[in-house]
């Protein structure tokens, strides 16, 4: 009786950690379950007390704690079984929570629990909330303690009684008592559940017991998808997964089919069909588009800690990368109403509405919504979780994303299958918030890098008087949170407040500084590459106008906006490093924001060194459209910081490679800006134009600097590759493509060193060599997709990259065109602007 001892104390929470926080039943309810052949669960093996017993008796066991009988009658006619209850509690997200079913043992319980006479059964709920409940434990523990384990009182007997129907219900609700995976040498020791069986298997044994749990919960939840395979014949195929890991020498061990197939009726069918059981909820029918939600100041929960992606960051941070990851924006208006993150992620972890149909998921692909069945509005639109999981389309394209994957050995080479996949990602995005797998709130004790838990998981780190004081206050906060704060004593925002106190209490070393925390948010409200896309623009358009009305304004003005947009990238490059502790270049988006940068940077140099005002006006908006790209692709360009993967954990290489290949795509983009600045003239007037020599000498200037740049950048990467890999030279392609982009510009330089061509040439070349950047920075990472630097590697933007490269081919044909074919001017003459300044010199021009 000791071994019950420690989770008196904590069973007040117990009930909340099997919330179903997408399904709204009605309070005295009990949920409805699929007519099905129940008969196959109560063969599955389970481990229990130190043996292995069928499911079937587990859940007779269960029953007969909880019930008291051996079947129960409801109202409605329902007959409600061992199997049934347990089955649903362990495969489904309805609510059982407020369903009547625990018997209470005694008149005198009744009374001491402060419920009416008649109350013979209460639910879950009604006991674990109950303000007398808590003190009668503590009674409980006290005698006891005080009689060495025995019971001398017949009240708490039957308040020991009620305790431990409880425990068991709660340990069947969450998991913790589904031990069906087997000890890999001997099935007599202690069995673990799915969650803990990589402890004994590695992923790919594991793997096809897990995808048959999880279509199992498919089957169960969806009874629409039973035509194609019984919730039966599913069972079946569990038995048999979980009977290949019982070692052979086990008298236990049954036949199982070899290759995941159960036949019926003389006919096969593949296990694919049961691989998307991680996105089964039975919902209810009518439809109920965008909950409702209570109109509270969430900055306080913007700050609590949580762990996500391998780093533990603000909650504002996960709910801004989540809403961008399953809807592609930052907020939505959705029915005339304005959704933002924290409203929506607060809403999930909080709240208790079912989100299942409002319109959050992204799909860009016609295609994809085409094979789904869904109704194309637009090129770029949101649907809900229900119109995609609930059309007939989705688990058989579900089967074939899979036999693809299987066939390619794990690698995708098809663009509707990418884009599908895509889908399914942001529907478990869409899981995870629903069922708060995605809410990691509770910190490992011990481990720098430990894994953190949610509120439903932590008793798995800490014991429940340690865990208590944090359930606790989540309890309130959850209270709160769903009456709007009316009528509490405590504010939603002192609740909060409460929560990260009792948070950072339990491990104060995994919490993030205050400092940290204040950077982290300021970075994620003040968005300061916005600003810095909108000041460079700015900046263009004064000095682009300086060359026809108010010089010196357009010059002061334009200089200060890109000074100012200058110094918000480094701001928000500053922020990032220290948020992430290292470089910011480790994927794209964060190379697009530092080649942005850059290239603003060398405009402002040459700029004070040769006094003209070209360079600003070609590098100023290219930085800007750069920036507005980064934050408007974020299904593209990932801005989430995350932990670098090992072969990036080299600071110093990271640094001085990495840091110096990207900084010379600053200088090519300047010279291909610059270079647009002459075709585009050339388009626009014809002919054999007499442009300024120094416009030629610029760009000559910035190819330079980028040449020597992307050398030393080249070969500084072929140490580090010799440091990590053992050779300085493998032809990667990202080795290749940067080899091939260094080359085309020294045949740039060399061919007007050599006079194969003059200034119009040479402009060519610059335009047409930033190509070979555009293949070495984006096409190999997101197109190619192949070699060493695979932690650089994306997906989506093709059709963006090859109309791109498609433009700039016919940009430079028409200037060619224009130049040799068709001469005649299309608007004034072919004088050109004046400089900024005073002219270059003819030596520097000439050089």
């Amino acid at each position: 009786m000791k071994k019950h001892r420690t989770s008196f104390i904590g069973l007040i929470a117990l009930g909340f950690a099997i919330m179903a926080p997408v399904t709204a039943l009605k309070a005295d309810a009990v949920p409805a379950w699929p007519e099905i052949d129940y008969a196959p669960v109560r063969d599955l093996q389970v481990h229990r007390g130190g043996d292995i017993v069928s499911m079937g008796s587990l859940a007779d066991e269960l029953f007969d704690k909880v019930v008291g009988k051996s079947s129960l009658s409801l109202e409605d006619g329902r007959e409600l079984t061992p199997e049934i209850l347990l089955t649903s509690l362990w495969l489904s997200d309805q609510d059982w929570g407020i369903a009547p079913l625990f018997q209470v043992p005694s008149e005198e319980l009744r009374e001491a629990l402060g419920v009416t006479e008649n109350q013979e059964r209460l639910a879950f709920r009604e006991v674990v909330e109950n303000e007398n409940f808590l003190e009668l434990l503590n009674d409980l523990q006290e005698h006891l303690e005080e009689h060495q384990g025995h019971l001398h009182d017949e009240l708490l007997g039957d308040l020991y009684q009620l305790h431990q129907a409880l425990e068991m219900y709660h340990g069947v609700a969450s998991g913790r008592l589904m031990k069906i995976v087997p000890h890999p040498r001997d099935p007599s020791r202690e069995w673990v559940t799915i969650e803990e069986g990589a402890r004994f298997y590695s992923e790919d044994q594991l793997e096809p017991l897990q995808m048959v749990y999880l279509g199992l919960g498919l089957f169960y939840q969806s009874p629409a998808l039973q035509e194609e395979m019984s919730f039966g014949e599913a069972a079946q195929i569990l038995r048999a997964e979980q009977g290949k890991l019982i070692p052979e020498s086990a008298s236990r061990a049954p036949e199982s089919p070899s290759d995941g197939v159960v036949a019926t009726d003389g006919e096969e069918r593949p296990m694919t069909a049961l691989r998307s059981g991680a996105m089964a909820v039975d919902y209810e029918e009518e439809k109920s588009g965008i909950p409702d939600w209570p109109e509270l100041d969430l900055s306080e929960v913007e700050t609590i800690i949580v762990q996500h992606g391998g780093r533990r960051k603000p909650m504002l941070t996960l709910a801004n990368e989540t809403m961008l990851s399953l809807s592609g924006r930052r907020a939505l208006t959705i029915e005339g109403r304005r959704l933002d993150a924290m409203t929506l992620i607060t809403g999930f972890w909080l709240g208790d509405k079912d989100w299942s149909d409002a319109p959050l998921i992204l799909i860009n692909e016609v295609a994809v919504k085409e094979a789904l069945g869904l109704e194309v509005v637009s090129t770029t639109s949101r649907y809900s979780y229900r119109e995609i999981f609930d059309n007939p389309h989705f688990s058989g394209l579900l089967a074939d994303y899979n036999d693809h994957l299987r066939e390619n050995r794990g690698e995708i080479e098809d663009d509707f299958y990418e884009n599908l996949g895509n889908v399914f990602q942001r529907l478990q995005i869409f899981r995870s918030m629903a069922t708060g797998s995605l809410f990691r709130v509770v910190p490992h004790p011990t481990e720098e890098r430990g894994t953190w838990e949610t509120m439903h998981t932590g008793h798995r780190l800490y014991s429940s008087s340690e865990f208590q004081p944090l359930r606790r206050a989540f309890l309130q906060l959850q209270g709160i949170y769903e009456d709007g704060g009316e009528g509490r004593s405590t504010s939603f925002a002192e609740a909060v407040g409460q929560f990260k106190e009792a948070q950072a209490g339990m491990a104060p070393d995994r919490m993030l500084t205050p400092m940290a925390v204040r950077t982290e948010i300021l970075y994620e409200t003040w968005m300061p590459y916005r600003w810095a896309a909108a000041f460079s623009f700015l900046s263009a358009l004064l000095i682009g106008l300086s060359w026809y009305k108010g010089r010196r304004f357009g010059i002061v003005g334009g200089h200060a906006l890109a000074i100012s947009a200058l110094l918000l990238m480094i701001l928000g490059m500053a922020a990032r490093v220290i948020i992430s502790g290292r470089a910011p270049v480790t994927n794209m988006y964060e190379t697009v924001l530092w080649v942005a940068m850059g290239a603003l940077l060398f405009a402002l140099i040459f700029e004070w060194r040769y006094r003209a005002r070209y360079f600003l006006v070609s590098a100023a908006p290219l930085a800007g459209f750069m920036l507005i790209l980064s934050e408007s692709a974020p299904v593209i360009l990932d801005p989430t910081i995350a932990p670098l993967v090992p072969v990036l954990r080299d600071n110093f290489w990271l640094t001085t490679h990495v840091l110096t290949v990207t900084i010379s795509y600053a200088a090519f983009a300047l010279s291909f800006a610059l270079g647009h600045f002459i075709l585009g003239k050339q388009i626009l007037k014809g002919g054999k134009l007499s442009i300024n020599e120094e416009l030629y000498t610029y760009i000559y200037r910035t190819l330079q600097i980028g040449v020597v740049l992307l050398l030393t950048g080249v070969l500084l990467g072929a140490v580090w590759a010799n440091y990590s890999w053992g050779r300085f030279w493998d032809w990667d392609p990202k080795e290749t493509a940067s080899l091939v982009a260094l080359l085309g510009y020294i045949a740039v330089l060399h061919g007007r060193f050599a006079g194969w061509w003059k200034g119009f040439g040479f402009t060519v070349g610059a335009v047409v060599g930033f190509q070979g950047i555009i293949l070495c920075w984006y096409g190999v990472n997101f197109i190619w997709g192949a070699g060493l630097h695979s932690y650089g590697f994306g997906s989506g933007g093709i059709g963006f990259m090859v109309g791109f490269v498609l433009f700039e081919a016919a940009f430079v044909t028409l200037a060619l065109l224009r130049r040799y074919v068709w001469t005649s001017p299309f608007i004034g003459s072919d004088k050109t602007p004046p400089t900024g300044g005073s002219p270059a010199s003819s030596s520097v021009a000439a050089s």
